[in-house]
Formats: C-alpha cells, sequence, structure tokens
C-alpha cells in the first residue's frame, strides 16, 4: 500500500454525533510523509496529529513518520470544508498516480459550489427515499395487521406476538357447533370461516396452507348441519349485499342518464328559436321572427 488517505473531523466524542471541521490527512510511504490539508488552515492540526500519532503505534519502523501542512485551496465561507476535503482527496490522488509532488494543491472554488450543490441534492434524494420507504414499510405493516392470521385460525400460529396478522379472539361456540350461541353483533369474538372443500368433500387439497378453518368431522358429525347452514346463510348475506349494491348502482346511472337526457333538451329548447332563424332566414318564406313558427 503506497498511499492512505484519511479524513479528519474535529469531533472528540466519538460515539456522538458531533463535529464542526474537516480535512484531510494523507500518508506516502515513498516519503515516509504524512501530508495535512486542511481548507481553514491550522484549525484541524491538532486532530490530525492525534490520529497520526495512533496510526503511527501500529505501524512498522524505527523512524517516525515525518508531518507536513500542505499548501492547499483556502476556502472562502465557513460552510465548505466538507466539499473542499473531498476535492483534496480527489486532486492529491491524481498527483498520487502521476508521482507528483503532494506539498501543494489546489483545487477551484468554482468546483467546490458546484459539488456542495450535488451533494446537497444526493442528500435530500436519499432522505426521501428513506422515507418512502419508511411510509411504505408502516403501511405494509399495519395493513398486514389489520387482517387475521390464517394460522391463527387452526390455532397453529408459533409467532406468538411476533407475527404481523391479528391474534384476535375466536368463538369457541361458532368453531365446536358451526354456530354462535348470541348474536354474532353482540358476541365480539371472531368467527373463522370453515374450509368449503373440508366441509363439503371431507378432504381438503391445500393441507396446511389452506387459510379457512378445518374441522374434525368425525367429533363434528352431529354439527355438520349447522355449518353448512351456516355456510348457507352467510354465502346468502353475501348475494343480497351484492344485489345492494347493484341495484344502489344501477339506480344512480339511471339517474345520471336521465339528468344528461334532461339537459339536453333544455339545451335544445332554449336554442330553438335560434335553430329555425338559422335554417329559414334565407328562405323566401322568412318575412320576420314573428312568422317562423308559422311556416309550421
Amino acid at each position: 500500500m503506497e498511499y492512505i488517505f484519511f479524513p479528519v473531523n474535529d469531533n472528540e466524542l466519538v460515539d456522538k454525533s458531533e463535529g464542526s471541521h474537516w480535512s484531510l490527512l494523507v500518508y506516502s510511504k515513498n516519503d515516509h510523509t504524512w501530508y495535512h490539508l486542511d481548507s481553514q488552515r491550522g484549525l484541524n492540526n491538532k486532530h490530525a496529529r492525534c490520529l497520526m500519532t495512533k496510526v503511527n503505534a501500529i505501524m512498522d519502523g524505527e523512524t517516525p513518520p515525518k508531518f507536513v501542512v500542505t499548501n492547499c485551496t483556502q476556502q472562502d465561507n465557513g460552510y465548505d470544508c466538507g466539499t473542499f476535503t473531498m476535492l483534496h482527496a480527489q486532486e492529491m490522488a491524481k498527483k498520487a498516480v502521476e508521482k507528483l509532488h503532494l506539498d501543494t494543491c489546489e483545487v477551484s472554488t468554482l468546483e467546490a459550489s458546484k459539488m456542495r450543490i450535488i451533494i446537497r441534492d444526493l442528500i435530500l434524494v436519499e432522505k426521501h427515499m428513506a422515507q418512502n420507504k419508511r411510509n411504505r414499510t408502516k403501511e405494509t405493516n399495519q395493513m398486514e395487521s389489520e387482517q387475521i392470521c390464517h394460522y391463527w385460525r387452526k390455532y397453529r400460529c408459533k409467532k406468538g406476538n411476533k407475527c404481523l396478522f391479528n391474534h384476535p379472539k375466536l368463538c369457541e361456540s361458532h368453531i365446536k357447533t358451526g354456530e354462535c350461541r348470541e348474536v354474532k353483533k353482540t358476541c365480539g369474538n371472531y368467527h373463522p370461516i370453515i374450509c368449503r372443500n373440508n366441509l363439503r368433500n371431507e378432504k381438503c387439497n391445500y393441507g396446511d396452507r389452506c387459510k379457512f378453518r378445518h374441522i374434525n368431522r368425525e367429533d363434528n358429525r352431529e354439527n355438520l348441519s349447522n355449518y353448512y347452514v351456516s355456510e348457507d346463510r352467510n354465502r346468502n348475506w353475501q348475494n343480497r349485499n351484492r344485489g345492494k349494491e347493484r341495484y344502489n348502482e344501477g339506480n344512480l346511472m339511471y339517474s345520471e342518464s336521465h339528468n344528461q337526457i334532461g339537459q339536453q333538451y333544455n339545451d335544445w329548447s332554449n336554442g330553438e328559436n335560434y335553430w329555425y332563424k338559422d335554417d329559414y332566414s334565407n328562405s323566401d318564406r322568412y318575412e320576420n321572427e314573428n312568422t317562423i313558427h308559422q311556416t309550421f
């Protein structure tokens, strides 16, 4: 390894997000020298030397490396230290490839301003993407938590409180006998739907993958009629609701069509005189507006 690049920050509390200034520290193995590039010369020397000392302690060699302050471009404001550090790193990398001296480094202040805008836009994009991801995750978790765990319907969910789906209290009467002893609206417990294949055909091809409740037909043989009645009642209730929806849709379509036809008639009626006049104003039989209707 010929070169090592270290960004240097003046944060002394490494376990917290602090610090207000950045600079660049570069080690050259060929020169056995540390080069410090600070866009506010001298401001970060203390922290750069501290970092250099810690790295020197794990480096081989009896003679410690020299510490050189590179003559680099200075910022003209109080907030571009980060962009200058990146530009200095780019320029020093080019010099390292070309085997040039590292004691000077000049960059464009205009490029620093452009880079700051680019970085700002990238940060905004990253924040926006992260926020969208959090929102999608929150919406997904909320949507899933509002659904009933189909393993819980069969008392087979092993995730417990970690499950993303709901585990409502099941109505034991509905499960065991096929009907609820109380009115469903006042029962308050969940009434799982019994698998139709399990109920009608005695066997469900989906097995454990089925999302509906399975019953033991032998244990519930005397209550099978209740399950059938409950299933038919639910189907009739669904058909009734579906019929109401279609009826309401039909009324809405009729109302809209009726209003549209009425509006067209009103428009035609209001423009009747103009229609007559346009068609017969050039006729020999047309004398004046008062005799238009006499033509008919």
